[in-house]
């Protein structure tokens, strides 16, 4: 019975270290860079 806790234990620990949603890829990051906002053409309403 305790033999077969651990087993189960180490399989659940090994099923999460084994699916983890990390990414090394480059690729992936790009997505998140983004172009600066030009402040320009921002516009702002005047108080009156």
């Amino acid at each position: 019975m305790n033999t077969k806790k651990s087993l189960l234990a180490l399989a659940a620990i090994a099923t999460f270290a084994l699916s983890s949603c990390t990414s090394t890829s480059s690729e992936d990051d790009a997505v998140y860079e983004l172009e600066a906002v030009d402040q320009t053409k921002i516009k702002v309403p005047s108080r009156g």
